[in-house]
């Protein structure tokens, strides 16, 4: 309990210096040379007043220990003593009102002598309990008690109560202010237990049974036997007995606890202690320690005493306090050491197998971590084709730990109460609302409802009827490896492939999965793959028991192996395409819809058509397939929502989303609230951009049953930083051929030649022609020192393009961009100073960067953007690939800020150009209008219709 001990010290120490005073405490200002040491032979004790100078005194006297003759002294060479009916008083000095302070002293008896101890301060009394002699050269026993002070002086009196010949000896009193750490209150029931379950408890346990209980939501584990013990949790010693059964006045759960209890049956001398160490502890961490006991009879002086400790820090409390048969509780506050660990002794006064009875014992964090619940992955929904087993989850955080309570429709569902609710095959029943209640002591969070939707029988949809055996997961030939022997697998059940050696699943039955690398799998712990090169490959089943005229809608996930090229699939149903071919990245499955359609058949064949157009062994990932039914009014929900988007003055943008729901459906799309006229399709195609198009943009769709509306998205309408070129670019933004020199980058540092000259590297040979790095695109490509970079000398590299951006205002700069490197790229520099971007650590993938002319230093001319590229090997491939993603620059004078207080607008910009106009329209679609006379700042008053304004040159 080092750290425990070291705190109590510091605090007795610093008491002191604040002056807390009992004269004389250790009764060595005198020296008593008339034996055996009376007051009245030999003259007042300093600082001390007596009522009986025949019977109190100093010891030894005159070499005379008479009443000193066993025990080792505690402090110095002399100890008071005081004969029954005696008093012993000083006055204590230095006391704040209102403070409480701790007195402790050591006592003693003269052998076979038993006095009693009664303290007093200001005439009341504190404490009175009988004293034991010690055997030997044992250690006088300790006192300790506390008392508030109610004045700067208080009167201690310290009385023996016993008949005329127990002496009674006492030394090395000591003050302090209380450590507050020590506390004792009744226990009668559960409420007054001092267990609550919003703390963590280390430590929970009943003594002298195994049987258990649970207090306030907190367990107490039952550890019968004597002196027990939990390893790397406690240890007890000098408890080696048990008592059964035990009648008191304890009730609620705490009963169970208050049944049984462990004490010595055995003298516990002066020096030694009933104890229980803990251990497990997190060093550094407040922890409050409880003992459980109840009263044996009714208080008395001779029974039932004890000191309690830990360190240094102790209390002496009578176990009968409360009357017999009523509940006691001793807590200590602490902080664990750096051992984790701790020891509550025990010390009886009467040491003749009168011993503490413990019935149990906790051990919480003294601060709680309550913490409301929250939903930290809330549950999602699903879509499976009937006879699917579905699984909810949730994971959730509070303390205490939170309760679960699955709903279906708003109504709970019966025994659904972890964190999981699964339904083993669903069907049409099952079709509906799902939430869950999460719930602790202080109070409940409930997540959005989520949707199950189930489809037609598809058996074998999900693909976990099989277990394939042989790596790598072909149901054709397999190579096999270390971990499985070759052979072929199964046919996929239910399904018809048209290249078995080229599609299977993932993972194969001892979990490898060369192929599904990448993703959590949507549902269940298989997925279904299909593989080539360049011949496209078909994967396939006949979907039954469709209704002719029908409304449905297909459903699937999809994903891409890591690393292997990107391949496109194609879906058709009855031979009509449901969704289009299209490429499948990777790096995690994908939700996807088809368009609502109507059943041409009750029997039609559903065919995925898997084709490679990145090149390379490209392999796509399938799962969780379903034909869902849409039924007659069903009102419009949002499949895929649309995203932003980012254009160039004068080009074009298209916004896109996918809405179901039963047919037909009307669409309308709207710009800050206001119809968009050529906006009456699934998606917008928005053409000779200017900047009024800007704004945020939603898509409604309607039918019979009702309508939604996307959430908003933005649109930008750039203006392109001018000389911002992608690498491998003409001045068109097309790629050039292999072997052209690059102009709109200059290599400024080449420790590899002696040029300038950044060279388009040929894209038919390693490391470009099937990676590692990055493909070439129809709008970027690597560059490098020369063709050829397979003997790239090892250095930095620095390639610079500049930027004019006369007439432009720099703080408007806004560039967005990506970028990849052979080896790494070490830093993006505008004007020789580094923009704080992250450094691109390879070539495999892309570093995104973001530079603002807020926060680095363009000026109103020729700017510098240089991009630094180290090569690391000895002998190696050198080369840099940027990608400008969308990139702004505004007309110098442009750049305007709005700001409002109270009924006053005030329009500010920066006029670095020719005189901007400030100009202001109803519409966003004008008429403009000069506002006449207006010069920065322009102050105005709200208007009560919307009133936009914009600068011109």
């Amino acid at each position: 309990m080092g750290v425990a001990v070291a705190g109590l010290a510091t605090c007795l120490l610093s008491s002191a210096a604040l002056g807390q005073t009992i004269p004389n405490p250790s009764f060595e200002a005198n020296s008593f040379a008339v034996a055996p040491g009376y007051v009245i032979d030999n003259g007042d004790i300093t600082g001390w007043t007596t009522d009986f100078p025949g019977g109190a005194g100093l010891s030894p006297a005159g070499g005379d220990g008479t009443f000193a003759d066993n025990g080792t002294i505690p402090d110095g060479s002399a100890v008071a003593f005081l004969a029954g009916g005696g008093t012993l008083a000083t006055t204590v000095t230095g006391l704040t009102a209102g403070t409480t302070y701790k007195v402790s002293l050591r006592v003693n008896a003269t052998t076979a002598r038993t006095p009693i101890l009664r303290v007093t301060v200001d005439s009341a009394d504190i404490m009175a309990l009988s004293v034991y002699s010690v055997s030997g050269t044992a250690p006088y026993q300790h006192v300790a008690f506390e008392f508030t002070a109610a004045a700067a002086t208080a009167a201690l009196g310290l009385v023996n109560d016993a008949d005329g010949g127990q002496t009674l000896l006492m030394d090395n009193l000591t003050i302090a202010e209380s450590s507050g750490r020590w506390t004792v209150e009744p226990w009668t029931d559960d409420g007054t237990s001092g267990v609550d379950n919003q703390y963590v408890y280390t430590h929970a346990y009943s003594f002298g049974t195994g049987n258990s209980s649970v207090v306030n939501g907190v367990p107490f584990v039952g550890v019968g036997g004597p002196n027990p013990s939990v390893a790397g949790k406690f240890a007890a010693t000098r408890l080696g007995n048990v008592f059964n059964g035990d009648a008191n006045n304890i009730t609620g759960g705490s009963r169970g606890l208050a049944t049984d209890f462990i004490y010595s049956g055995a003298n516990v001398n002066a020096g030694e202690y009933q104890s229980i160490a803990l251990e497990g502890l997190t060093p550094g961490t407040e922890y409050v320690a409880t003992l459980f006991s109840a009263g044996w009879e009714s208080p008395t002086t001779s029974a039932r005493w004890a000191t309690f400790s830990v360190g240094d820090d102790r209390l002496t409390r009578n176990q009968d306090e409360f009357d017999d048969n009523n509940g006691i509780r001793l807590s200590y506050r602490y902080t664990a050491d750096a051992s984790g660990a701790v020891v509550l002794n025990i010390a009886p006064m009467n040491p003749v197998n009168v011993s503490i009875h413990i019935y149990g014992l906790s051990n919480r964090e003294a601060v709680s971590r309550n913490v409301a619940p929250g939903i930290t992955v809330p549950p999602t929904g699903a879509t499976v084709s009937a006879g699917l087993p579905v699984e909810f989850s949730v994971s959730a955080s509070g303390f205490p730990a939170p309760t679960y309570r699955w709903r279906f429709n708003g109504e709970d569902i019966p025994g659904a109460t972890s964190s999981t609710h699964t339904i083993p095959a669903a069907s049409a029943a099952d079709v509906g609302e799902y939430d869950v209640v999460v719930s602790n002591t202080l109070g409940s969070v409930t997540n959005d409802v989520v949707r199950l939707v189930v489809g037609v029988p598809l058996p074998n949809s999900s693909f976990e009827v099989d277990s394939f055996l042989s790596w790598p997961g072909y149901s054709g030939d397999n190579p096999g490896n270390a971990s499985t022997p070759p052979g072929p697998n199964v046919p996929i059940t239910g399904w018809l492939q048209s290249a078995p050696e080229n599609s299977g699943i993932n993972p194969i039955e001892n979990g490898e999965s060369p192929f599904a690398d990448n993703g959590r799998i949507p549902h269940g712990r298989q997925v279904a793959f299909l593989q080539s090169l360049d011949v496209p490959v078909t994967f396939g089943r006949a979907v039954e028991g469709l209704t002719v005229g029908a409304q449905y809608y297909l459903h699937y996930y999809e994903n891409a192996r890591a690393a292997s090229g990107t391949p496109a699939l194609e879906v058709s149903l009855g031979g009509t395409v449901l969704v289009p071919e299209h490429t499948v990245p990777s790096g995690g499955y994908r939700e996807v819809f088809s368009d609502v359609f109507a059943a041409s058949a009750t029997s039609l064949d559903l065919v995925f058509t898997k084709s490679s157009p990145g090149g390379g062994d490209t392999t796509a990932l399938i799962d969780n397939v379903a034909v869902v039914p849409v039924p007659a009014n069903t009102a419009p929900f949002i499949a895929r929502s649309p995203s932003g988007a980012a254009a160039y003055v004068g080009g074009s943008a298209t916004l896109s989303a996918q809405v179901l729901g039963s047919l037909p459906l009307s669409y309308q799309w709207f710009r800050d609230g206001v119809p968009v006229p050529q906006g009456t399709g699934p998606a917008l195609v928005l053409t000779d951009l200017q900047k009024p198009a800007e704004g945020n943009y939603t898509l409604q769709v309607t039918n019979i049953a009702g309508a939604v509306t996307t959430t908003a998205v933005p649109l930008a309408v750039n203006r392109r930083v001018p000389g911002l070129f992608n690498t491998g670019v003409d001045d068109t933004h097309a790629s050039l051929p292999d072997g052209e020199t690059d102009t709109h980058y200059e290599l400024i540092v080449n420790p590899h030649i002696e040029s300038t000259a950044a060279i388009v590297q040929d894209s038919t040979v390693f490391p470009i022609v099937s990676g590692p790095w990055l493909l070439n695109t129809a709008t970027s490509k690597w560059i490098g020192p020369e063709f050829n970079t397979v003997a790239g000398a090892v250095g930095l590299y620095t390639y610079r393009t500049e930027l004019d951006l006369t007439g432009l205002d720099p703080r408007s700069v806004v560039i967005r961009g990506q970028w990849a490197c052979d080896n790494a790229g070490r830093d993006i520099l505008v004007n020789g100073v580094s923009t704080g971007n992250p450094q691109s650590p390879g070539f495999g993938a892309y570093t995104p960067f973001a530079i603002e002319g807020t926060e680095v230093a363009f000026t109103a001319g020729v700017n510098t953007l240089d991009f630094i590229v180290e090569n690391v090997d000895a002998i190696g491939y050198t080369g840099l690939r940027v990608e400008i993603l969308t990139s702004n620059a505004d007309p110098a004078g442009s750049r305007m800020e709005i700001s409002r207080s109270g009924d006053t607008v005030t329009l500010t910009w920066t006029s670095t150009g020719a005189g901007p106009r400030l100009q202001s329209a109803p519409d966003l679609d004008g008429p403009w209008t000069d506002v006449t006379g207006a010069t920065s700042p322009y102050v105005t008053t709200p208007a009560t219709s919307p009133l936009f304004f914009q600068l011109v040159p």
